[in-house]
């Protein structure tokens, strides 16, 4: 939790809707993991405090996908580092890896597109107009 906490202030959590919702995820998962089936997760530590995580879950036996993965700044490569080592310690041998969305946030999907995925799912975004 206390890595959370650091990464939405070092994020500004409060400011932005989406992370603020995504922080209140996060941490009903982290507190509640024993009651959530089928998480798995991995988690780097460095001078005995945690420099990144990750939160992930099988989606089908041969893909993997991952909901979180948070990382200190401080660390450069973290993420790299991070989705590298978990991915290799996994325990299974995944085909593929889902790493969800972009968000439209440029540094987020610029880092995705570095994997060179193998496809996309198209997504749709729906307005409703109550009269």
């Amino acid at each position: 939790m206390e890595m959370q906490e650091d990464w939405c202030t070092w994020r500004d959590c409060e400011s932005s809707d989406l992370l603020s919702a995504e922080n209140r995820t996060i941490s009903k998962i982290l507190t509640q993991w024993e009651t959530i089936k089928g998480l798995t997760g991995g988690a780097i530590i460095a001078n005995q405090k945690m420099a990144g995580y990750t939160i992930a879950e099988r989606l089908t036996d041969d893909t993997l996908v991952i909901h979180f993965e948070k990382g200190n700044p401080d660390y450069k490569g973290i993420y790299q580092a991070i989705n590298q080592m978990f991915l290799e310690r996994s325990g299974n041998t995944f085909e593929f890896v889902n790493r969800e969305q972009d968000l439209d946030i440029q540094g987020l999907r610029k880092a995705k597109l570095s994997y060179h995925p193998v496809n996309f799912i198209k997504k749709y975004k729906i307005t409703l107009n109550r009269s």
